[in-house]
């Protein structure tokens, strides 16, 4: 490993000529400058490899490697065993940095020894900028640094499953030995946490500094062909979140965090679930007998009652039709 790379930046690169420009440019201005820049082509069909091969020559810090279309996943896996960085950076390819965020983040990173820094984002969607709600505040210990376990019941529900609001030293994830799971949504899941879980020292830091874009027309998340699979999609992450807890005999200390997070990933549209996966959703997501109060919300715990006692469910999807019926002719009149 270089000692003069202070940060891989790993972007996994797919169709996305339209916003290509603005995501490398957020990194090559960067004011942290001592950075390598891996750029993963993943079989794009449009003008972006192109573009990658053009910003290669311009700047020598980037990295162009291409691939055949294997997803997200593959490409930040690809990036993720060539990196040189002392410490880890990834980017999706329509999203985009504060000019200083990898100095400020490699700065907490040194200054507190962390395996892992977070930091919060602003959300871009139909051209309007918000906060984003990736951390919350209020689920965070007194203390400046601090491992999952100072909050083993909520380490699911602080952060937001996402890899590019995070800085990782890479020694640490490389002993840790994970990698990106290879599925159409939440790939990153997986791996942002589980090292989350493993991570000594976290440090959050309390600045907006990485552009999201939501709703993105050809996105993965937008082309989600329906529900039933996305519910499914879930389960695979869940699986090998949930094996990993269990090989390393921590699922207990972390269960109560973990399966809320399974009502998480599916109770907001549990009305639009096929009836087969409704009666059948404690068995689907390995969900066993707990007390009402182990769930954290009022909507967990609805969701938890209707598939205890299954014969609820066609009343409360009787319920949620009326609701909508109601709705259609209401704006009639």
């Amino acid at each position: 490993m270089s000692n003069n790379l202070k940060v891989s930046v790993i972007i996994p690169v797919y169709n996305v000529e339209q916003y290509l420009n603005q995501c490398l440019d957020s990194v090559i201005n960067q004011t942290l400058k001592d950075i390598e820049i891996i750029c993963v082509d993943d079989g794009s069909t449009d003008n972006s490899f192109k573009m990658l091969e053009e910003y290669a020559q311009k700047d020598n810090r980037i990295k162009v490697i291409h691939q055949k279309n294997k997803g997200a996943a593959a490409a930040r896996n690809e990036g993720l065993y060539i990196a040189q960085g002392k410490y880890l950076s990834f980017l999706d390819s329509d999203d985009f940095f504060e000019i200083d965020m990898l100095e400020q983040m490699y700065n907490c990173a040194e200054k507190y020894n962390t395996d892992i820094v977070v930091c919060k984002s602003k959300v871009i969607s139909n051209g309007i900028i918000k906060d984003n709600t990736n951390i919350k505040d209020f689920l965070l210990p007194k203390k400046e640094v601090f491992s999952s376990m100072d909050i083993p019941n909520y380490i699911f529900q602080f952060h937001t499953g996402w890899c590019w609001d995070k800085l990782y030293k890479t020694s640490f994830i490389k002993e840790l030995g994970i990698s990106f799971q290879n599925i159409k949504k939440h790939n990153d899941s997986f791996f942002s946490y589980i090292s989350m879980i493993e991570a000594k020292r976290i440090y959050v830091l309390n600045k907006r500094l990485v552009y999201y874009r939501k709703n993105r027309k050809n996105s993965i998340s937008k082309n989600i062909i329906n529900r039933d699979e996305y519910a499914f999609l879930c389960r695979e992450v869940l699986k090998e979140i949930k094996t990993y807890l269990i090989k390393n005999k921590i699922f207990e200390i972390f269960e109560q965090s973990y399966i809320n997070y399974c009502m998480h990933n599916t109770v907001n549209y549990f009305e639009e679930l096929s009836f087969k996966i409704q009666i059948n959703f404690l068995n689907i997501f390995e969900i066993g007998n707990y007390k009402m109060n182990y769930f954290y919300l009022r909507k967990y715990k609805l969701v938890y009652f209707l598939t205890k006692y299954k014969i609820l469910i066609p009343v409360y999807n009787l319920y949620f039709r009326m609701k909508n019926i109601l709705k259609i002719i209401l704006r009639r009149v």
